[in-house]
Formats: C-alpha cells, sequence, structure tokens
C-alpha cells in the first residue's frame, strides 16, 4: 500500500473512531518519513484514548520539531503530564507556556486561561495530596469490572448495588456503518461474607429495551425508576440519550415512558439524580442542549403529581456550571450536599468530583471533594447509601482492569470513609476462687478507675452486682490500664487498647479480684509433603484452589508462600527443601492457574518454626511430623497505586477532623477560582435572554427572594403533631450487658432507648433533641439551667438539662421527665438504673423485657 492511500485509511479511521488502528497507520507513515503533520494525528490518536504517557512523548515531539506548526502542543503536553500524576513537570509546562507561547489572538487568550487554571490545578493537587481524606478505595474485581466499561453505580442496600456495563474483551469499534450489537445493560451485585458476587442481569423491563440503558435512579419513595436510554446516530460515534420513567405497579415495574418534558430533540439528556429538599422533588441531570454554558451543563426540572409532571427544565446556573462538563449528579440526602463531576472547575485530573450546597439555580461552596476521591485522570458517577459511609465511584485510575493502556477504560471503585471511631469501655468485676480461677460471682461495690498510658484519661465508678461498669473514652487511642479494689480483695488489674481500632465499639473487659487468704497468617489446610520430597501431593491442590479463589477475589493482592519441614535432616538441608516446596506452589498456581508470578513470593523457613515439640532428637509419630511439613500464606499488601488506604494517625476527637477539613476546604476554595473573565458577561447574557423568552426578571434572582419567603414561612409555620398513647412493645434486645427497646417521646416521637445501669440521668442525643427542638415540644422555657450548650450544627440552645414533656415506656407513661443532653452520644436516648428504680420498673434480663407499675 502507498504512503497516500495509507494516509487516507488511517484518516478515515480516525474519524471512524478506531483510533488504535489510525495510530499504527501513522506510526508506519511517520516511520517513513518523519513529517509533523502525522506526528500531530498519532499525539490526536492516543489522546483519544487516555494514553497520556504515549500522547505525551508525541506532542512534546511536535512542539520540540515545530513549535510553529503546532503551538498548542506544548499545552497539551503539559495536560498529559498532569494527567499522568506528573504535577511539578506539568506545572512547570503549563507556565512556561504561558510566557512564550506563539500562538495569537483569541485563541491565544482562550489557552492561556486554560492553561492558568490547569496550574492552578497543579496546586491544588499538591495541597489536597497532602491532606488526603481517611478512607479506603479499592477496585471492585474482575466479578464486577469488564475489560471495557462500567458505569453509573448506586447502592440498592447494605450488601446491594445496581450498575451498567458494557461487558466485552475487544475494542469497540465506532463511525459511520459500524454498527455493533453489542449495548450496555443494567446488573445488580449483591455481598455475601464481605464478597461481591458475579454481576446479574437486572429486571427485562429496562434491558429489554433497545439502545444501550444506564444511568438507573430511583425516586425518594422507590416507587419510581429513572435510567437513560442512548442510540447512536448516523454517525455511530455520536449517541442521542433521552430520560425515560417506569412505574412501580402492584410489585412489578411497569413499561417505561420517554420524559417528553424533560427530554429535548437533537441533544442528550442523561444520568438522572431525584432528591427531596424542602417538600419539593427535583431531578436533576445533565444535557449538551442549547442555552448552557459549555458542553454539558447540570439541568433540574420541579416534579408534581408523584412523577405525573416534569417542569420545563431550567439551568441549575453559573456556579456549578462551567465552559467545560458537568455530569453524573448525585444527592446525599443525610448532608443534603450534591455531588457532581466537572472538568470545567480547578481540578487534580480531567473529571473530578465536586460537592456543594443549595438547591436549583441557588448554590454555594462549591468545594473539590478532596483525595483520594479525586486521581490524576477521569473520576465519576459518586454515589453512597444511606448512612453515607460506603459508596463506589467510577474511574479509570490506575487498577482499572485495561484492555489497551493503564489509563483506557472505567472500572468501578468501591470506598469507605474511615470516621475517628468512638470507644466506651466496660465490664463486670467478678471474684476468683482460692485456686485463683475466675467465677461468676459478681462484686458490689468494688471501686474502679481507668487510667491512660500517659495520664491524659482519668475517670472511676463503683461496681454493683447486676450490671457493668463502663467508661466513655471518646476518640482516643491509647493504652488503658483498669483497676479494681474493695476491702478484703487483691487489687484486680486489667489493660485494654484503642490503638489501631478503625470503627465505633463497646469493648467488654472484666475484673477479677481474689480474696485476701479467706481459706494475621491466611491458613490453608491439607498443604501437606512426603517425607523429603518436594512435590505436591494430589489432595493439596483442593487447599489451593481456595486460595486461589481467594486471589480472585482480591485480584491486586501479593502473597508470601510460606513453606516449612519438620525437624528430620540437616537444618540447611531443610530450608532448601522448604524453599522448593513454596516454588512448588507458586508453580502450580502460575502454570495451572494463570496466577501473575508477581504476586506470589517463596519463604522456605525450614525447621524454623515447629507447631510441636517433635524437635530433633524427639521421638515422635510420623503424624505428628507431618503437622509441621506445611505450606501457609501471608498477605503482603496491595500492588502499587492500585488500593489506598490512608491513616492520619491519633486523634483526640471528631472535633479534631471537623477543625482540620475546615481549614484544608477554606484553601481549597482559594484556589478554586477559575481565571474565566468572560463568566460574568455570559451570565448577563444569560439572565437577559431568559428574561426576553420568558418575561420574568432571572430566576436566580427571583428564588432568592422566594426562598427567603420560604424560610420565614417555615420558621413561623405551626407543626401539626399527632399524641398518643398507645402501648409500645416492651420486649428488648441484648447487646452485651445492655439493653435496647422502644420508646415515645412527648406523646409523638417513637424512638429506641439504651438502658445502662450506671447513667444517672435520662440522656437525650443531639439528633434527637435537634428534632423535638424543631417540632417546638421542647422550648427554651423548659430548660433548667442557663449554660449555653452548641449543637453538631453550630447552633446554640440555652442549657444543657430539660424536662421532657413525657416518656413512655410499653403503656406507661411518666411526665415532666428531667433530661440531659449529650451532644457527643449516638445512642437517641439513653436511661439507667437510677431511673428505673425511681419510677417502678423492672428490667427483667431471663425475658429479655421491661415492666413498668
Amino acid at each position: 500500500m502507498s504512503d497516500g492511500k495509507k494516509k487516507q485509511l488511517a484518516d478515515a479511521l480516525m474519524e471512524q473512531g478506531s483510533y488504535y488502528n489510525a495510530v499504527d497507520l501513522y506510526e508506519e507513515l511517520y516511520e517513513s518519513k518523519k513529517q509533523i503533520g502525522v506526528a500531530w494525528n498519532i499525539a490526536q490518536g492516543y489522546w483519544a484514548v487516555r494514553d497520556y504517557p504515549n500522547a505525551g512523548i508525541w506532542y512534546s515531539r511536535v512542539w520540540s520539531e515545530s513549535p510553529g506548526a503546532y503551538p498548542e502542543a506544548q499545552y497539551y503536553h503539559a495536560l498529559c503530564l498532569k494527567m499522568d500524576g506528573k504535577y511539578a513537570e506539568a506545572k512547570k509546562e503549563f507556565d512556561s507556556f504561558r510566557k512564550s507561547t506563539k500562538m495569537k489572538g483569541p485563541e491565544a487568550s482562550a489557552f492561556k486561561r486554560l492553561a492558568k487554571n490547569e496550574s492552578k490545578g497543579c496546586d491544588l493537587a499538591e495541597l489536597i495530596m497532602g491532606e488526603p481524606i481517611d478512607m479506603e478505595i479499592a477496585p471492585m474485581g474482575p466479578r464486577i469490572n469488564a475489560p471495557y466499561t462500567e458505569f453509573s453505580p448506586i447502592p440498592l442496600g447494605e450488601d446491594e448495588f445496581l450498575y451498567a456495563s458494557l461487558r466485552t474483551d475487544s475494542v469497540v469499534t465506532m463511525g459511520p456503518n459500524k454498527k455493533t450489537d453489542m449495548r450496555s445493560q443494567f446488573y445488580t451485585s449483591t455481598r455475601k461474607g464481605g464478597v461481591w458476587g458475579e454481576g446479574q442481569l437486572y429486571d427485562d423491563v429496562f434491558n429489554g429495551i433497545d439502545g444501550h440503558v444506564g444511568n438507573g435512579t430511583f425516586s425518594p419513595d422507590k416507587e419510581r425508576f429513572y435510567f437513560t436510554v442512548c442510540n447512536p446516530q448516523e454517525d455511530v460515534s455520536k449517541m442521542i440519550c433521552d430520560i425515560y420513567m417506569s412505574t412501580l405497579e402492584r410489585g412489578k415495574w411497569g413499561k417505561p415512558k420517554r420524559l417528553g418534558d424533560v427530554n429535548e430533540a437533537g441533544f442528550s439528556s442523561t444520568q438522572p439524580a431525584v432528591v427531596k429538599f424542602r417538600k419539593k422533588e427535583i431531578l436533576y441531570f445533565s444535557s449538551d442542549r442549547s442555552g448552557g454554558r459549555g458542553g454539558r451543563d447540570l439541568w433540574y426540572s420541579v416534579i408534581t403529581g408523584n412523577g405525573a409532571k416534569h417542569a420545563r427544565p431550567r439551568n441549575c446556573g453559573p456556579k456549578l456550571n462551567t465552559a467545560g462538563d458537568e455530569m453524573s449528579p448525585f444527592w446525599d440526602a443525610k448532608a443534603e450536599v450534591l455531588y457532581f463531576s466537572s472538568n470545567g472547575q480547578i481540578n487534580i485530573g480531567g473529571m473530578d468530583i465536586f460537592k456543594a450546597t443549595g438547591y436549583e439555580r441557588t448554590w454555594k461552596d462549591i468545594l473539590n471533594a478532596g483525595y483520594p476521591l479525586n486521581s490524576n485522570v477521569d473520576d465519576f458517577y459518586y454515589s453512597t447509601g444511606e448512612e453515607g459511609a460506603r459508596g463506589f465511584l467510577v474511574s479509570n485510575r490506575k487498577g482499572a482492569i485495561s484492555l489497551k493502556n493503564e489509563y483506557c477504560c472505567d472500572d468501578i471503585f468501591s470506598f469507605e470513609y474511615i470516621y475517628p471511631p468512638e470507644f466506651t469501655i466496660m465490664g463486670m468485676v467478678y471474684e476468683m476462687d482460692a485456686d485463683g480461677e475466675p467465677t461468676e460471682n459478681a462484686i458490689a461495690d468494688a471501686f474502679v478507675q481507668l487510667k491512660g498510658s500517659e495520664g491524659n484519661h482519668k475517670d472511676s465508678t463503683v461496681s454493683t452486682v447486676d450490671v457493668n461498669y463502663d467508661f466513655y473514652v471518646g476518640a482516643q487511642y491509647d493504652l488503658f490500664k483498669l483497676v479494681g479494689a474493695k476491702d478484703g480483695y487483691t487489687e484486680g488489674k486489667a489493660t485494654v487498647s484503642t490503638k489501631g481500632l478503625t470503627e465505633t465499639d463497646t469493648l467488654y473487659v472484666d475484673l477479677y479480684l481474689e480474696p485476701i487468704d479467706t481459706t494475621r497468617f491466611i491458613a490453608v489446610k491439607d498443604i501437606y509433603y512426603e517425607l523429603d520430597k518436594a512435590t505436591l501431593r494430589p489432595e493439596s491442590k483442593e487447599g489451593l484452589d481456595s486460595l486461589y479463589n481467594i486471589m480472585l477475589t482480591y485480584p491486586t493482592a501479593r502473597f508470601e508462600v510460606s513453606s516449612h519441614t519438620d525437624s528430620r535432616g540437616g537444618f540447611d538441608y531443610n530450608i532448601d527443601l522448604s524453599q522448593r516446596r513454596a516454588q512448588s506452589v507458586i508453580d502450580y498456581l502460575v502454570n495451572q492457574k494463570g496466577v501473575d508470578l508477581e504476586r506470589l513470593v517463596a519463604k522456605g523457613y525450614g525447621e524454623s518454626k515447629l507447631l510441636n515439640d517433635c524437635a530433633d532428637g524427639v521421638r515422635c509419630s510420623e503424624e505428628e511430623h507431618q503437622i509441621n511439613r506445611r505450606t501457609e500464606f501471608r498477605l503482603l499488601g496491595t500492588m502499587p497505586g492500585v488500593i489506598v488506604t490512608y491513616d492520619k494517625g491519633t486523634l483526640d476527637a471528631m472535633k479534631a477532623l471537623e477543625r482540620e477539613r475546615g481549614s484544608i476546604d477554606s484553601k481549597i476554595k482559594e484556589l478554586m477560582q477559575l481565571d474565566d473573565v468572560d463568566a460574568l458577561e455570559e451570565q448577563i447574557g444569560a439572565d437577559e435572554e431568559e428574561e426576553r423568552n420568558t418575561g420574568q426578571a432571572p430566576v436566580e434572582e427571583v428564588e432568592e427572594v422566594v426562598e427567603e419567603a420560604v424560610e420565614v414561612v417555615e420558621e413561623a409555620a405551626p407543626v401539626t403533631i399527632t399524641k398518643t398513647n398507645a402501648e409500645l412493645d416492651n420486649s428488648l434486645t441484648r447487646k452485651g450487658s445492655f439493653f435496647m427497646g422502644a420508646a415515645r417521646v412527648n406523646g409523638y416521637k417513637e424512638v429506641t432507648f439504651t438502658y445502662i445501669s450506671s447513667r444517672p440521668v435520662v440522656f437525650v442525643s443531639a439528633t434527637l433533641f435537634g428534632e423535638l427542638y424543631k417540632d417546638g415540644t421542647i422550648q427554651d422555657k423548659d430548660f433548667k439551667n442557663s449554660k449555653p450548650t452548641k449543637l453538631p450544627d453550630g447552633t446554640s440552645v440555652p442549657g444543657d438539662v430539660f424536662t421532657l414533656e413525657s416518656l413512655q415506656l410499653g403503656d406507661k407513661t411518666f411526665y415532666n421527665v428531667e433530661a440531659k443532653l449529650n451532644t457527643r452520644m449516638k445512642e437517641e436516648l439513653v436511661f439507667g438504673a437510677k431511673f428505673v428504680s425511681t419510677n417502678k420498673c423492672k428490667i427483667d434480663t431471663k425475658k429479655n423485657r421491661i415492666t413498668c407499675k
């Protein structure tokens, strides 16, 4: 084939989206004749498939060999460095481009603004990577992620999630007349025993539609399902997406309907998110329709009539939307925060995740969501469960399953926030018998003292016969010492450590007093060998297959294969034998199972770690020696750049983290100021156009006035509360040594109480208090002291001791109950033995119920 025809074919492939094939031909052409235009096309091809290292090499070659022909090549070279995580080099190149570029006119001004913003992004990366969020992120693994693309994950519960996938192991070529039968469909995966299962096709009502389906989301009441259907146009590389809705009818999803009020012909409407805010239901979505600020903007439509009507969509405004793309909105209902992704804001990669407070067109506090949620490449489709601690995102960061290069393909990653845990230490005081053995005889009136290792936490209490002592130590990481004492007994001592714990927990430690003279290896079973041999026994392979299943679950983990011998034979010989035995395991996993050799390390320990007393010279049976001829496995960690775990070390309390995040957020705000001189002018033009089209003032201005009016009305509006004395279930759930049950507060609020015997008064959490205070069933006049208390949301109330109008347990209601506000407590309502005995109630520990006379 002549160079001319080869060039025509390469150009055609490039236009069709067959970038890999086009690049192969262009590189052949460049080898034949080093033309700068061909080099530019190679760089563009690598950029299109997100092969940033190779694209950067070719952009650099274009710029260095002919800076006047493609002066923008220097900018793109810098951008490739940034997308490859080389921030210092990228910043230097962006700044150099701004000072020395040969570009002229309006195009030069636009590129210089982009370069300035990208340079700020490099500074932002340095800032937020130096202050990472406490969280763990990991790829979902091959059971979920295929070598092509997965997207739009949303939790369906703690152990199930919904997502969409185009499951194929080959490159999909798009372009004119390149029709393909492959299409994205909905899948679900469930987790059992901590392991996510293989994705299963979701409801045929949605997957049966002609087109690519994805981006599913539920209405707040779970009665409606919104999703998108995308179909290629004549140019197959271009998709048009529409939003559809299905309604749950008698337990089954009805036929999906295209939302004519929301979709606009000729434009894409996609990635719906339905939220409920201030008694309004709102549909947010991403669209490239006219009237936006960039490629894709975020828009919204107010929903009425339980989905019967969707109002004319409106743009979410210039605070959210930029000249770039905004997409994948997600509403965190608990925090009332909108998450979305953008490549037009100051970012550390391409598409970064951002968060904002507000609604519709009124937004504030738009912040980069931080590292490691964001990486040096594209991160989007952020979503969490109802509690907000765990969730998913989609990214092409390192660790995704690659088809052609390490950044090519989007995979689903799971994440979990690591909050500073809070701890309570609890236990009983028991008596020891004359032989020093523990008994179940509880000791009353023992003095129990707790002390931190550095003396930074001291507390004491007195034990009773039937209940625990307990100490709340908050978020302190420490080794605590417990001492119990009583006349006639020796001191009882114990230690308990909170170091290294990652979840809020109650630690149980019992103390024993003696009367004074009153009379992480993974064990895989059945990996054994014949005497003096390194060959695996046939029955050993079943055990190795179980290890292989573990390795499939954790596709990035590395393991040490640790092999051992019995004591017979010389020490050095046994080291060599065990090394060969470890290697035989690796050979099996690599050759028979296809495990990557880099994931395994062989280590022979010889006879140095015997499991019994069968040392040299000791007579033992063959069975006893056999126990020592074994292989074990130790988890070494993960492959670099894949699973990221951060530990910020010791934190004194949750407030320390809040202060820290507040400080970093203010720095992020400073760096997120876009260098966009056209923004104000564009917004003025957009507002004027809307006023001309609708005959109304700019919607943002109107909505700010309406918002203020709504707030006044909401403050003044009386709360309608239906009170009742209907009987409550008096059964209890036992958790360790304390109990949980049902209560009703102030005649209407049903809550869960926790009985901890040593609590001297009734405690109310900040969350429950806030609801009662907002509803007006607790008022300022109910406070019995004047010590101001600051609530977690930053507001203050007149005191911390107040009177509850009523508290109901079972069929018994108590009136004018004194309570204390506890802002650190997570339990809704807590009371102890004093409240129970004073009100003639009884905790029946045998029948697990509470009864009151």
